[in-house]
């Protein structure tokens, strides 16, 4: 999701990471201001690496911060990076990764004891959304990028990857926007809508809410934490 950074979840997902001073952090589909937040954890006595799409890459590059680096590099099961004490992965757009691969980066890539956050898109990530598509005569499958996995099917995974004090937590934020028009807007990006579409699904919201004016989104979050 396209949403002005940072994130409205990013900040409680680092949190429970726990990142600390001197740590060697390994961090995945993360924005720009998620990686800049992480770098200002680790500080110059840590190292954060970064893996995600080349745009990204290319302007946490330019940051020139000594104890960042940044990769694009096409995420899979058990690619490995390096030896880390901490792993994010904090996705605006639901991966096409099954439960067991995002297990596996884990269990490939950090030290015995090693902490690892996952926030990915729930299944039903935004239902207002949803809603408007259904208004608009949206087949579901438009919405794909926006459905993530089941946190009991993350948790599981991590499981039998062998990681321990696996903990579920409850994610939900709030999307607030003048508009129908904004708020489908911070989708835009995602979804790959062009204007025809975006206006469409403006209309769909319209409609599913009864308003043309302030409008909030519930977007839901698998959040899952791990340790090795």
């Amino acid at each position: 999701m396209a949403f002005a950074e940072p994130e409205p979840w990013a900040p409680a997902a680092i949190a429970r990471l726990d990142v600390r001073p001197g740590d060697r952090a390994l961090a995945c589909c993360v924005s720009l201001a998620t990686a800049r937040a992480l770098a200002a954890a680790v500080t110059r006595d840590g190292s954060l690496v970064v893996v995600g799409e080349p745009r990204t890459a290319h302007q946490l590059a330019n940051l020139r911060l000594p104890q960042l680096q940044a990769f694009a590099h096409p995420l899979r099961g058990g690619a490995r990076f390096g030896v880390f004490d901490a792993l994010l992965v904090c996705a605006n757009t639901a991966p096409d990764l099954p439960a067991d691969a995002w297990a596996e980066l884990a269990r490939a890539n950090l030290r015995p004891g090693g902490r690892a956050v996952f926030d990915l898109p729930a299944p039903n990530a935004v239902p207002g959304l949803a809603a408007a598509a259904a208004a608009a005569g949206w087949p579901a499958k438009r919405l794909a990028a926006l459905a993530g996995p089941d946190d009991g099917a993350l948790a599981d995974a991590l499981r039998r990857a062998g990681l321990r004090d696996v903990q579920r937590e409850l994610a939900s934020d709030l999307l607030r926007a003048d508009s129908p028009g904004d708020a489908v807007a911070a989708f835009a990006r995602s979804l790959d809508l062009d204007d025809a579409a975006l206006a469409d699904l403006a209309a769909g919201l319209v409609r599913a809410q009864g308003t043309t004016g302030p409008v909030e989104l519930l977007v839901h979050r698998t959040r899952v934490r791990a340790r090795r």
